[in-house]
């Protein structure tokens, strides 16, 4: 089967390309001291140095962590501290984000009074829509990076691998955008419909199993399209790349058509890797819930394996545009 073919080659060529795998690991831990730092500034603020000396509860204590915001409401990094951030939480916070369109629609209002009303409206613009919008932005290097990388014959330097982010930025970043805009026109003009809807639909039900029934199927279908949106994407970025294309919107639009006339290929080849992620995510969170973290080196282990996962996932996402580049490659257009 070409997908477990092109599954098997892309983790082989990721796994021969250490480096730049490490390296994007490194960025985008850099990224994530833009939360952490703030973040440990305003707890060092309230416990101070006593994590070195004295022994702390075995689990976050959730009427801490609500005095701990209360007395910082004025801090945006702050009121996003959620007390079960620990185990599969993070991963489950973050799934109701996207689902959501926590990030999409912000930056879509953003752009949308942008382009109709003529004014940058900053203050549609919270901390996390700007952390969004710069996570974007380094993706749109990263990833231009990998495919950049996977087609050479050898693996390149920091320096070439980073060039060739930067010669593709421009497309990449046009992409991101024609994205941003069909996942905002997406969630406003059809999940809002079903959300509108489905209330309505079923306010003489005389159970509730047919309202929980129809918010499952929403759920399904919001996850498959914001799928089938991701891998067009995936393929428009192999295609500018490949094919040293400059129109995003073209480039967008080849990709859908691609994932279209090849779909079980495609869709099965995302799911591969998506099952591997699941499968690292459900790692993490068995040994993270076997540390005590009741003192400071048990939660500096802690934090070494939150790295090690980010690791995995990032070596994950590479093999994912290595697989896609061999798909791409080996069928006709």
């Amino acid at each position: 089967m070409i997908a477990f073919s092109a599954f098997r080659t892309g983790l082989v060529r990721a796994f021969h390309m250490p480096r730049i795998v490490l390296f994007a690991w490194l960025v985008n831990l850099a990224f994530g001291l833009i939360l952490a730092v703030p973040m440990l500034q305003k707890l060092d603020g309230a416990i101070r140095g006593t994590v070195m000396e004295e022994p702390l509860l075995e689990r976050m204590d959730e009427n801490w962590v609500q005095t701990f915001k209360t007395d910082n409401e004025t801090s945006e990094i702050v009121t996003m501290l959620d007390y079960s951030i620990l185990g599969y939480a993070p991963f489950l916070r973050h799934s109701e984000v996207v689902m959501s369109g926590g990030i999409v629609r912000p930056l879509g209002m953003f752009l949308k009074g942008m382009i109709t009303d003529f004014e940058l409206q900053w203050t549609r613009m919270g901390f996390v829509s700007w952390l969004g919008l710069l996570y974007v932005v380094v993706g749109c290097i990263l990833s231009a990076g990998f495919i950049s990388a996977f087609r050479g014959e050898y693996p390149p330097t920091i320096a070439e691998f980073l060039s060739s982010g930067m010669i593709s930025f421009g497309p990449f970043f046009r992409l991101a955008v024609v994205s941003l805009i069909l996942n905002y026109l997406f969630f406003v003009g059809v999940v809002d419909w079903l959300n509108r809807g489905i209330p309505s639909w079923t306010e003489n039900s005389p159970s509730e199993t047919t309202p929980f029934i129809l918010y499952m199927v929403r759920n399904a279908f919001v996850f498959l399209v914001l799928v089938f949106f991701t891998i067009s994407a995936d393929y428009a970025k192999v295609r500018i790349v490949a094919e040293s294309r400059l129109s995003a919107l073209a480039a967008f639009g080849s990709g859908v058509i691609f994932a279209v006339r090849r779909f079980w290929t495609t869709f099965s080849l995302a799911m591969l890797f998506a099952l591997l992620t699941f499968a690292a995510m459900g790692l993490y969170g068995f040994f993270e819930s076997a540390f005590p973290q009741n003192g400071y080196w048990s939660i500096l282990l802690l934090v070494l394996l939150q790295q090690l996962f980010m690791a995995v996932r990032m070596f994950i996402r590479a093999a994912t545009y290595a697989g896609e580049l061999e798909v791409y490659s080996g069928t006709d257009r």
